[in-house]
């Protein structure tokens, strides 16, 4: 007879096939067998497991509602319902159960309400109850492990670290401690602990991905990416499923500037778990940094469609709603933002100052890069940087100028081919804008801040040692200038090279001793606004770029700068072509005819496209990324006035290079500083 119980059809047997590992088996025969005993709690109970350990979690709560409907006082049963919606993601249903007066003071329901709050997404109230169970049970080391983690998730790295220091003094050896202790350094900027501490996790479970994540990020962290890229690909391997891992894998190729791959793996951790809020983030932010503003907003509408939260997609929203010219949107979305949560401080502050300058609200504005800066100069990366280090540096390159050392230089051999174009000025004086209009030009071959002679420069050391170049070596060196250009792509037949570094102008001693044919295109803006806006970007630290991360040293580092630039230019005979960034800002037209016939170049309609330029070479480096895809602008021109109050006390150093290069003066009185 068709659908006949079968004989053996009992609850012993459903339970021996359940202990057999069974489960699907067991779900089957144990269905058949609660028909004939719908009232029994204890085997909807069984039932129910086998029908969660098969995978048909659905049917397995239905039987645990049923069982609980049944006993609703049996502590165990309403355990396995909380815990199997929890997994179900109903968070709700199964924090009301834990909540419930008889059951919230219990040991197991206190942890499990713990991990609930922290799978559902409330990360403080996680907190919270972890130290609950832990004050109950202060040997729990799952529970301080799991503390740790939910203060990591709540941005309170320091108190991560701590809380992970107290579980393994508790297991002094456990490799998941130690991997998740080695997170939480690297998350409270201690890159250098976090290091031996990883690699303890990797020595003591070579199978655990995170702690060859751990140290993989530790290394990014501190620049050494390419140390970090095999680190991280172990850890993807030994995690495929880790969207995390995947991440710190794309963030790598960013940093390794393999753009095309990072989005590739960005976009493979959405796939993983298209919920996963920093992968989101930081493909929004190569979208929005390629200019590639209509896949930025594709892709908010992606995590609204998933169901993507949290401050990451607020950052995303603010990025698009600045973009659309929204800007007091953007103003309200960033200023609700958790202080402490997992979005950078500096980007913050960034985003903020930017919006707020914007919207005309200067002392706001002023006071998020402050912000910005001191978050940038917290950074340890930062801490090995003098801010006035480079300004001295700047200072001992005089010498290289005495008119009677310059004559003794052995005659430069001449060039079997014509010598670059160099592209410079101080960072933020338009050579972006200069650099995207020559790159229109179908004879000239542009180089976007690479450091070519930076390596050359440092091949022979201090520029002092210029005088010691011998004929041969100074051929040595100018081939390899060309071998280094030739390694980043190959140069068309008959193309001008155009070297765009702003800081090469400290190396133009260097440059005319290689190539003393060489021109220049020395970019010029008005000094306040130039030195201003180098205080509003939020660079990469390094020897040059802590100088910015104040209005003082950003002006003095000007002052030497140029100050040396114009001193080489005058012993050199340097030849120069000035442009002036306003005038550039004025007639587009008209300034770059004179550009391309100082560089011997026929004039092309097409230059003149520079946003269609622009949109096509994906992602740009510099600060000036958005600004270079817009129409001309004059906001920037003159921005330095609003700000007038916040850097009254640089303007005497600024004052006597505004009058040099044609602005007039910037004193209030009109007095020399």
């Amino acid at each position: 007879m068709l659908n006949q119980t079968p004989t053996n059809a009992t609850p012993n047997a459903v339970l021996r096939l359940l202990q057999a590992g069974r489960a699907a088996d067991a779900a089957r025969l144990g269905k058949q067998v609660l028909a004939q005993h719908p009232r029994d709690p204890a085997l909807a109970q069984i039932v129910a497991i086998a029908c969660l350990q098969s995978g048909d979690a659905p049917a397995g709560v239905a039987l645990l509602r049923q069982a609980h409907a049944l006993v609703p006082n049996d502590a165990g049963v309403a355990f396995n319902l909380a815990k199997a919606l929890g997994d179900l993601r109903q968070f709700d249903d199964a924090l009301a159960i834990c909540n419930r007066p008889a059951l919230a003071r219990v040991p197991d329901f206190m942890r499990l309400r713990a991990d609930l709050l922290k799978a559902a997404g409330h990360t403080a109230l996680a907190c919270d109850a972890f130290a609950r169970v832990i004050a109950q049970n202060p040997r729990d080391i799952a529970a301080r492990n799991n503390h740790g983690n939910a203060l990591l998730e709540a941005g309170r790295a320091e108190e991560a670290v701590a809380a992970f220091e107290a579980a393994r003094a508790l297991a002094p050896q456990e490799p998941t401690l130690l991997a998740n202790l080695a997170l939480a350094l690297v998350a409270a900027r201690r890159f250098e602990q976090a290091i031996p501490v990883a690699q303890a996790a990797q020595a003591g479970a070579p199978g655990n991905a995170h702690g060859w994540q751990a140290h993989g990020r530790a290394l990014n962290r501190l620049r050494r990416h390419e140390e970090a890229m095999p680190l991280l690909v172990e850890a993807m391997r030994l995690a495929p499923r880790d969207a995390a891992i995947i991440v710190d894998v794309a963030l790598t190729f960013v940093a390794l500037g393999a753009f095309d791959k990072a989005e590739q793996g960005f976009r493979h951790a959405l796939s993983v778990d298209p919920r996963c809020a920093e992968a989101y983030l930081n493909l929004g932010s190569l979208y929005e940094q390629s200019n590639r503003t209509a896949e930025l907003t594709g892709l908010i509408e992606q995590a609204d469609g998933a169901g993507a939260q949290g401050d990451q997609i607020t950052v995303l929203r603010a990025m698009q709603a600045r973009r659309d010219g929204a800007f007091e949107t953007a103003r309200d979305l960033l200023a609700s933002l958790a202080p402490d949560g997992p979005v950078d401080a500096g980007l913050r502050a960034q985003l903020l100052g930017g919006v707020a300058d914007r919207l005309g609200d200067v002392q706001t504005a002023y006071d998020a890069f402050v912000t910005m800066n001191e978050a940038t100069a917290a950074n340890p990366l930062s801490a090995g940087f003098d801010r006035g280090d480079y300004r001295a540096y700047i200072a001992t390159l005089d010498e290289t100028l005495d008119p009677a050392w310059r004559a003794s230089w052995p005659e430069a051999p001449p060039s079997q081919r014509p010598a670059p174009a160099f592209l410079v000025g101080f960072p933020r004086s338009g050579t972006t804008l200069l650099d995207t209009v020559l790159m229109g030009h179908g004879n000239a071959h542009v180089l976007e801040e690479q450091p070519v002679m930076a390596a050359v420069h440092e091949e022979i050391g201090h520029l002092r040692t210029i005088s010691a170049l011998s004929p041969e070596r100074v051929a040595q060196l100018r081939q390899m200038y060309f071998d280094k250009v030739a390694a980043l792509g190959p140069v068309p037949d008959g193309a001008l090279i155009v070297d765009k570094l702003p800081l090469n102008m400290l190396r133009a001693p260097l440059i005319h001793r290689l190539f003393p044919d060489a021109r220049f295109i020395f970019a010029v803006r008005h000094p306040c606004d130039c030195v201003l806006s180098c205080f509003m970007q939020n660079f990469h630290v390094n020897r040059a770029m802590a100088s910015f991360l104040d209005m003082d040293n950003a002006a003095r580092t000007y002052d030497a700068a140029l100050g040396f630039w114009e001193a080489s230019r005058a012993a050199l005979g340097l030849n120069v072509h000035q442009i002036h960034y306003e005038d550039v800002v004025a007639d587009m037209a008209g300034e770059t005819r004179k550009l391309t016939a100082f560089l011997g170049l026929d004039w092309e309609d097409g230059m003149l496209d520079f946003q269609q330029t622009a949109a096509g070479r994906g992602y740009i480096r510099t600060p000036s990324y958005a600004q270079v895809t817009e129409q001309v602008y004059t906001r920037a021109r003159g921005r330095w006035e609003r700000y007038r109050q916040q850097i009254a006390h640089v303007l005497p150093v600024l004052d006597p290079w505004a009058r040099r290069y044609g602005y007039g003066p910037v004193l209030a009185d009109g007095a020399a500083g």
